[in-house]
């Protein structure tokens, strides 16, 4: 029955830190709070742990009301039938991998020594760690370490997985490996989860579905694929990859840049006149070429002129200035800094922010 989240409220001193969030998580779905330090995300995590008593709204877990304001509700921790991994993997260092994990299962004190010994077992081997049992964790690499936390927050088979940042201790290719194995296992035991993040990658990679938050509140919330190519809100664009904006004006008949060029935006072909929005065009999407140069088929172009640039290795980052805007673009080509470009994208590459941004 998944998770339910409804007006969740923490207050500290006279701060609000999480204001009214609600959502839900479905039985088998992965879902992430993702927004900068601060915004509220980590609190609400540990509010569903029970780690922190909320100061309003209700907490339901597999149907079952885990915290309640209103009617003194707040269930230990213990109770809530969950696992988490923290961001510090918080494994025991005197201990083995085998014993790490059979902890929680032993602080119960209600499950027989021999079917701990086979929980431990399956949770290992589904991590790919039952080879490593009787490791000490110094004898671990970070990987194998986030690992065994994993492996621990599964063993007694939890009804919901926490996830508070656990990759953010690792590097960048381990980090790249160990998501993918996170977001293999959670399919495969099919338990529905909440991931804390502030990296973009971890939430478009992991996720079924993204929650934006920021000042402790909802931004906006849908799959990865539309949060990144059609963002409603301009603070969403702004986090999730790198982003550009260009004013545009309607006037009668047609979206105009601040220089006056007209550009086709499908979806959406009429507004109030002189209306002003917000467009978006990623910088993976933009070419830049010589301004001389044909249009190609299917294209529209921009004029611009380069003000910087940064040799990236495959490609070299181009900032420049096109219609009263400072953009990001890629291009393999060589452009001297203050030379005439055109940049160029396809019209269904450009995406017009709601008028409530």
């Amino acid at each position: 029955m998944g998770i339910r989240i409804s007006k969740l409220v923490k207050i500290y001193g006279s701060s609000t830190i999480v204001n009214q969030i609600s959502f839900e998580v479905a039985d088998g779905e992965f879902v992430t709070l993702l927004g900068p330090s601060g915004c509220g995300k980590t609190t609400t995590l540990r509010c569903i742990a029970g780690l922190e008593r909320a100061d309003g709204g209700t907490i339901e877990i597999d149907g079952a009301v885990v915290s309640d304001g209103s009617l003194g509700i707040h269930a230990g921790t213990h109770e809530r039938n969950l696992g988490m991994v923290f961001q510090s993997y918080a494994i025991w260092p005197h201990m083995t991998v085998a014993q790490n994990v059979a902890f929680p299962l032993q602080v119960r004190g209600s499950t027989r020594n021999d079917a701990i010994d086979e929980a431990v077992r399956w949770a290992l081997d589904v991590v790919g760690l039952g080879a490593l049992s009787q490791r000490h964790p110094s004898e671990l690499s970070g990987g194998q370490q986030q690992r065994v936390a994993l492996a621990r927050a599964i063993v007694g088979k939890p009804k919901v997985l926490l996830f508070d940042e656990p990759l953010s201790n690792l590097d960048a290719r381990l980090r790249d490996r160990t998501r993918a194995e996170i977001s293999r296992i959670q399919k495969e035991l099919a338990i529905p989860a909440v991931y804390v993040t502030h990296d973009q990658g971890e939430a478009l990679s992991m996720s079924d579905r993204v929650i934006v938050m920021s000042g402790g509140v909802t931004v906006e919330e849908g799959s990865p694929r539309d949060l990144y190519q059609r963002p409603r809100k301009r603070f969403t664009a702004e986090f999730i990859g790198a982003a550009n904006f260009l004013a545009m004006t309607w006037d009668g008949q047609a979206w105009k840049t601040a220089d006056g060029a007209s550009l086709a935006i499908p979806g959406h072909s009429s507004a109030a006149p002189g209306e002003t929005r917000q467009a978006v065009l990623r910088s993976e999407v933009l070419h830049v070429e010589a301004a001389d140069a044909p249009v190609s088929a299917g294209y529209t172009a921009l004029r611009g002129k380069v003000l910087g640039q940064q040799y990236m290795g495959p490609y070299t980052e181009y900032s420049i200035d096109v219609a009263g805007a400072t953009i990001m673009a890629h291009s393999s080509a060589e452009f001297p800094v203050a030379s005439p470009v055109h940049v160029t994208f396809r019209p269904q590459d450009i995406h017009l922010l709601a008028a409530d941004a």
